[in-house]
């Protein structure tokens, strides 16, 4: 049964009320903190903990989910974009202007907080979904290449700005490979604007251990770029030499021996080839042995030069 209630103080106060009660209930979410740069671990030692394996009937596979598998992890993206619909309602939009309107100054504040909320949480949906889609489509641009590095993925989300894929049996020259999608924190605003300065962007990283240990040590890194600080902080205790950078790839290069330098220059040709550009380049003998991290290609570059790069990279690594 509907009542009708007098218009005036009470009408106001008692839509200034509704928001008390909802800016309590938003005050228990917990703000996410910038998720960290994903860690150089060995590729035997990720995947342990996985969600997911994609596969065939036979268990034997040979792509990223495809159909209705695919579409299980991208569900969150419509669940945000509800979410967002029934916190912030269309008539409680409205009932806070019409209550803004004559109001004691503690009710303004109360109002104006629900509004930054509203916005917090309306930013979290739209970034989120935003990488949930990013991520999607790169699934898609690797799928016809994947099969290329290895017969069986294991796939899973780490949050919304991770996508792990662990290839578990891995063709030559890797024993075994992991790729990563690195989304930036879009869903968080401050985090978004703190990590661009610091020269963060999306990024497609790949880990390997080849059947063979290189006997090369070096780290060619861009400069200004997120990767770099894991890279310094790595040679910090490391007497290694540097070099300026490489006319052909823009990258500082740092080598355990004079004869790394010749040995950095041929692998980051062989990148260049493939039209990918190189943000960080790690050969180590000890493990993890390779890692390459480059902007997050997609559309209308085709990922199988992309893949056949990371073959020839792992094959010439192996080489003295």
């Amino acid at each position: 049964m509907q009542t009708n209630h007098p218009a005036g103080k009470g009408s106001r106060r008692a839509s200034l009320d509704a928001v008390e009660i909802v800016l309590v209930a938003l005050a228990e979410l917990p703000l996410a903190q910038e998720p960290p740069f994903p860690a150089l671990d060995g590729p035997g030692d990720v995947g342990q903990k996985t969600q997911r394996v994609v596969g065939r009937h036979n268990r034997e596979t040979q792509h990223v989910a495809e159909g209705h598998e695919e579409k299980e992890p991208f569900h969150r993206g419509a669940d945000l974009e509800r979410l967002l619909g029934g916190l912030v309602p269309e008539e409680a939009v409205q009932e806070l202007a019409e209550g803004l309107h004559g109001a004691p100054e503690g009710a303004v504040v109360t109002a104006l907080l629900t509004v930054a909320v509203v916005l917090v949480v309306g930013w979290f949906a739209v970034g989120s979904i935003w990488n949930v889609r990013k991520g999607s489509a790169t699934l898609k641009w690797l799928r016809e290449a994947l099969p290329a590095l290895g017969e069986k993925t294991t796939l899973r989300w780490l949050g919304t700005t991770s996508v792990e894929m662990v290839l578990s049996r891995a063709h030559s020259p890797f024993e075994s490979a992991t790729l990563v999608i690195f989304l930036e924190p879009r869903d968080i605003p401050w985090l978004w604007a703190l990590s661009r300065g610091r020269g963060r962007r999306d990024a497609l990283i790949f880990r390997a251990r080849p059947r063979q240990a290189p006997v090369h040590d070096l780290e060619a890194f861009d400069p200004e770029s997120w990767p770099a600080r894991d890279a310094r902080r790595r040679i910090a205790a490391e007497a290694w030499p540097a070099r300026e950078p490489l006319a052909t790839a823009g990258l500082t290069v740092f080598a355990k021996a004079d004869d790394d330098f010749p040995f950095a220059e041929s692998l980051l040709e062989i990148a260049g080839r493939s039209g990918i550009r190189v943000r960080r380049l790690s050969v180590r003998s000890a493990d993890p042995n390779l890692a390459l991290h480059v902007d997050l290609p997609g559309a209308p570059t085709p990922a199988a030069p992309f893949i056949g790069a990371l073959r020839a990279i792992g094959e010439r690594a192996m080489k003295p």
